[in-house]
Order: C-alpha cells, then sequence, then structure tokens
C-alpha cells in the first residue's frame, strides 16, 4: 500500500531519518526499511498514558432536630501508564540482575568471613583450654611433688627424732 506524499515531503522524511537523499535519487530497499523503521518510531504513540477517575457519592449525615445532612463527596484517582523502550527494559532487568547477584556474592562471602571467624575462635578457645588443662596438671603435679617431699620430710624428721629418743633412752639406761 503505497502513500501518496509529495517529493518534498519524502525528502524530508528521508533527512530526519539521516539519509541524503535529492529529488531525483533512488531508494535500496534497505533504505526504505530503515525510513519505514523510523516513521513507525516517530508515530507509535506517546510515551506516557494517564487515567483519570472521578467518583462522585453522596454522604448523608444526621443532624440536630432529625433533619440529615447530605455531602457531596468527590473523589479523583489519576493513574499513569509509562510505555518503556524494549532496550530500557532489558537494560533495567540487567542492572536487576546484576545487583541480585551482587547481593547473593555480598551474602556468601559474609557466610564465609563468618564461618572462617568461627572456626579461628574455636581454635583459639581450644589453645586456651589446653593451655588451662596443662597449667592445672603441672599445679597438681607441683602440689603432688610437695605433699611427696613433705611426707618424707616428716617420715624424715619422725626418723630422727625416734632415733634421737631412742639414744635418749639408751643414754638413760647407761
Amino acid at each position: 500500500a503505497e502513500r501518496q506524499t509529495s517529493v518534498e515531503r519524502r525528502v524530508q522524511q528521508f533527512a530526519d531519518a539521516g539519509i541524503r537523499k535529492s529529488a531525483d535519487d533512488s531508494v535500496s530497499a534497505q533504505e526504505k526499511q530503515t525510513l519505514i523503521d523510523h516513521l513507525n518510531q516517530k508515530n507509535s504513540g506517546p510515551d506516557k498514558l494517564t487515567l483519570q477517575r472521578k467518583t462522585r457519592s453522596t454522604l448523608n449525615i444526621p443532624g440536630t432536630g432529625g433533619k440529615s445532612k447530605s455531602v457531596q463527596i468527590e473523589v479523583r484517582k489519576k493513574r499513569t501508564f509509562v510505555k518503556r523502550d524494549p532496550q530500557e527494559a532489558e537494560r533495567l532487568a540487567a542492572e536487576e540482575q546484576a545487583q541480585r547477584e551482587a547481593e547473593e556474592q555480598a551474602r556468601r562471602e559474609a557466610e564465609e568471613s563468618a564461618k572462617r571467624e568461627a572456626q579461628q575462635k574455636a581454635e583459639r578457645e581450644a589453645a586456651e583450654q589446653a593451655k588451662r588443662e596443662a597449667a592445672e596438671q603441672a599445679k597438681r603435679e607441683a602440689a603432688e611433688k610437695d605433699k611427696v617431699s613433705n611426707q618424707q620430710d616428716d617420715m624424715t624428721k619422725n626418723a630422727q627424732a625416734e632415733k634421737a629418743r631412742r639414744e635418749q633412752e639408751a643414754a638413760e639406761l647407761r
């Protein structure tokens, strides 16, 4: 379906589409397609569509003296739909995907960091526990040695005291 448009108008449309043509030049299929795409894009309609809705109602309010008062109420709602460019929608979807991936990566890194911290803390606590147990063991061993040496000292003292007593008894008997 060919449209009846003046040659000057067609040349101007080609210029608007970014194609330099004069009235005598022939048009290739690719140039024709480029012009059609440009015109379709230009005439595709508004980018925004605004819907306005008005609702009217009457509210009856009881008044004094048995009379009721009616009040007119008007509610206005406005809703705007924005027609997105497909490339813009793709870009937004890619940005959302990248943001989700970044959040997932950050979450994984935080989990790994927490796991490493917990492991290091457990290792430190185990080392501290081993130190405490070693110190307690050393204390017990030292106390045991003291006890044994005290017993030996007591035994030695008892033996010396016994020997001294025997010698004294022997000296008294003589």
